[in-house]
Order: C-alpha cells, then structure tokens, then sequence
C-alpha cells in the first residue's frame, strides 16, 4: 500500500481482522516501507520479525502479556 496517510513514520505495519460469526474470514497486513520510515531502516531479519508477529495477528493472536 503506498498511501502514506495510513501510517506515521513510526508505524512499523498495521493489521486489520474480519470477524463473521466468531471466525477470522479474512485479514489485511499493511507495512510502512515507506522512505524514511522505522520498518523500511530495519534489517531483512528485523523486518521477517515484524511480518510474522503481523502474521499472528492476522490469525488472531493478540499481545503477550509476559514481558519475555
């Protein structure tokens, strides 16, 4: 997605979950890798953490609430 209005330049990336009848029926994850940007200055592994912690979240998986 490249409309910078969806982002501040402190966003790393943005999920959205579409929920019918207590099931995840689809989801959208949208990264800001945008010029300038905190995700487009991180390092390819830095941003595969990013993805996948999106990734949990598109399948329902919410914050941990451990500190670890």
């Amino acid at each position: 997605n490249d409309n910078t209005s969806n982002f501040s330049s402190t966003t790393y990336a943005k999920t959205s979950i579409v929920i019918e009848s207590d099931f995840i029926t689809g989801a959208n994850v949208l990264l800001n890798n945008t010029a300038g940007s905190v995700f487009g200055n991180l390092s390819e592994k830095q941003k595969l953490w990013v993805i996948a912690h999106e990734l949990g979240h598109a399948a329902g998986l919410g914050h941990s609430k451990s500190a670890a």
